[in-house]
């Protein structure tokens, strides 16, 4: 087989390289979009309120998985009852301060922690996944 010596190309940066490096987005853009991002519930996932709990329970074939049983305290629950394709990150994060009384940090830490939970749990999609929803 025929080496060449073309690792000397690739490191040169060309115009292009050079040009997309400049165009590159900044950092707080990513949660710039986030905060706009609009989610809606797995309706795989059932919420409910028995006693003093509030639980969330994911459904498989039609039947509840008790080994994934997720306990959602207050502020939990009215995010989960929140999440609403025509809600954005922003717009919970502003029902969140109204109805706690909480920071504008304290509410935006709780709310990316928990929908970063939820999303890991498959629990929500984000609305661009669902168009012709009627999850209003």
């Amino acid at each position: 087989m025929k080496q060449t010596n073309k690792s000397s190309e690739l490191q040169k940066p060309n115009k292009l390289n050079k040009l997309n490096n400049r165009l590159q987005r900044p950092k707080d853009v990513k949660k710039m979009t986030e905060a706009e991002q609009a989610y809606k519930r797995n309706e795989n996932f059932v919420f409910r309120r028995i006693e003093n709990e509030t639980i969330l329970v994911p459904i498989k074939d039609n039947v509840g998985d008790m080994n994934c049983i997720y306990n959602l305290n207050e502020v939990g629950a009215f995010i989960w009852q929140n999440i609403k394709c025509k809600h954005s990150v922003t717009d919970l994060k502003k029902m969140i301060r109204s109805e706690f009384k909480v920071t504008e940090s304290q509410a935006e830490a709780d709310l990316d922690e928990f929908v970063n939970d939820l999303k890991e749990i498959e629990a929500i999609i984000p609305a661009s996944s669902c168009p012709n929803c009627n999850c209003a």
